[in-house]
């Protein structure tokens, strides 16, 4: 496609809003609007220290490129569509498949890059595409058995979407701006009569009843846990892999309104990324701890997470249990492995002597536990793009384990149902190349009245299995308790397990 003549059909158009309204108020407002499916939010609730400090307000899809194994779909209004068919109809690595588009696997980062590409710009900004990496998005980048059938979510791989407007909020500079696309197809949006509803609309909060779960139910049992990380040990043992995450996933029946889940997380577990988007027909609710990648200009950054240990019940036991986690030869060494394991992926990308780990084994603290922290940073060489990136890290291997490859074929091999969203990442990457993606962890997806949260914990050769189920319930404990108001820990002594490895809700 000729770059120059799409340029002449469309245009960013930039401007500076006053600070008086706050992203919840913008987003309760533009949901009253344009509906829950079309639009979303990501705020930056705390880890501002690090930089995290940016939110985001999105609205009125314009298109979206899905992908799920070799099959490529899109949708979308008026030109954008259109313009992005041109591209498709006329990239070699795709084929006309009736309403679809048939893709080579081995050029799936082409094709995104590529469609990248047809809007990018030079200039700053943060107007971009919505992305939605899976965490069989790696089917993609590596040849990998496909052995778990059982999908209970359905999710595209891959999912880029463009909204007609972001609103951005800068919490570091008090600063607020708003982006609109515009083609020759429609108006522009007037922010200034949407201004005035933001400032007037009442901030939401969380119903303060909560509707009680009808039905719980487990991947897996605790003791089919223990037995896959007895199994994982031996591998461990044989020097198949030096470190490994298994989970399993919980489904929740309930009727609590998805948005007020958002809300109740971001009382619980106040996080550095918090969403509420929707992904087709379902919905997103996050609380993400991680980031996966972070690209500014040349600068690209991990933040891996590895290390965990609960909150205590008062500041004394917070500081026991800190303690106890720095000085834990297992956590402090499954940590430094997989910081190592960052620096080699990043540093396939970067030049020569900018490889940098800038911050390492700091604490960082949520409501119901401490992670253990480093910052992994370099500088990209200069032939090198966010597709390349995204290519050469993921999956993160604090999602994965370590060698990643032997790991993930491992876990394909134990765990029970597809892992979906989980260990997937989401952000924006915008147009001029600069993207920001949190890991998909620590997050809840709503489809057909069900909730569904998934956790994993890391098992080395010193693990005890039944720690390590601990450290998974304990992940799961902010989600669960926003979703049925009950802390899991407690609740999963109280009620009825049977054959379906399903919780009676008593």
């Amino acid at each position: 496609m000729n770059r120059g003549v799409l340029m002449e059909s469309f245009k960013l158009l930039k401007e500076n809003l006053s600070s008086s309204f706050t992203p919840l108020q913008c987003y309760e407002t533009l949901k009253k609007s344009y509906g829950i499916n079309n639009c979303y939010i990501m705020e930056s609730l705390s880890g501002l220290e690090c930089g995290e400090i940016m939110s985001v307000v999105g609205f009125d899809k314009l298109a979206q490129i899905s992908i799920k194994g070799n099959e490529l779909t899109i949708s979308g209004i008026g030109q954008v569509k259109e313009v992005l068919k041109e591209f498709l109809n006329n990239c070699s690595y795709l084929k006309l498949d009736k309403e679809s588009f048939l893709i080579d696997e081995k050029h799936t980062w082409d094709v995104l890059e590529g469609i990248y590409k047809v809007f990018s710009v030079k200039e700053h900004t943060n107007f971009g595409f919505f992305t939605f990496l899976g965490y069989d998005a790696a089917w993609h980048i590596e040849k990998l058995p496909r052995i778990i059938q059982k999908d209970n979510l359905e999710l595209p791989d891959i999912c880029l979407v463009l909204y007609r407007g972001i609103i951005t909020f800068d919490q570091t500079n008090s600063n607020t701006v708003f982006e609109q696309i515009i083609m020759n197809d429609f108006s522009p949006i007037d922010i200034n009569i949407l201004e005035k509803e933001f400032k007037n609309e009442i901030e939401p909060e969380a119903q303060e009843k909560i509707s009680l779960p009808t039905n719980i139910s487990d991947s897996i049992t605790k003791e089919e846990f223990i037995s896959i990380a007895e199994s994982c040990l031996e591998h461990i043992a044989n020097g198949d892999i030096y470190q490994i995450q298994i989970g399993h996933e919980l489904q929740i029946t309930s009727n609590i309104d998805p948005f007020d889940v958002y809300l109740r997380l971001r009382k619980i577990n106040p996080s550095p990324y918090m969403y509420f988007i929707p992904i087709n027909d379902a919905l997103v609710v996050g609380a993400s701890p991680e980031l996966f990648v972070r690209k500014q200009g040349e600068k690209v950054a991990m933040r891996p997470i590895a290390g965990t240990v609960r909150r205590g019940k008062n500041a004394n036991e917070d500081k026991r249990n800190i303690d106890e986690l720095l000085s834990s030869e297992k956590e402090v060494a499954e940590h430094m492995m997989l910081v190592d394991l960052c620096r080699n992926d990043l540093g396939r990308l970067c030049k020569p002597g900018t490889l940098d780990v800038n911050e390492q084994l700091a604490i960082e603290r949520y409501s119901h536990i401490f992670h253990l922290v480093s910052n992994v940073r370099v500088e990209l060489d200069d032939d090198k793009d966010i597709f390349d990136v995204l290519a050469s890290t993921f999956p993160a291997g604090t999602m994965t384990g370590t060698p990643k490859i032997r790991a993930m074929e491992i876990i394909e091999s134990y765990e029970k149902s597809r892992r979906s969203m989980y260990a997937g990442a989401l952000g924006l990457i915008s147009l001029n190349g600069d993207a920001v993606m949190s890991l998909c962890i620590r997050t809840a997806l709503y489809k057909d009245s069900k909730y569904s949260i998934r956790a994993s914990a890391g098992i080395v050769a010193d693990s005890k299995p039944e720690n390590e189920w601990q450290e998974t319930l304990n992940k799961l404990g902010a989600s669960y308790l926003a979703i049925t108001g009950k802390e899991f820990e407690k609740e999963i002594e109280r009620v009825k397990f049977d054959e379906n490895f399903s919780y009676r809700c008593v």
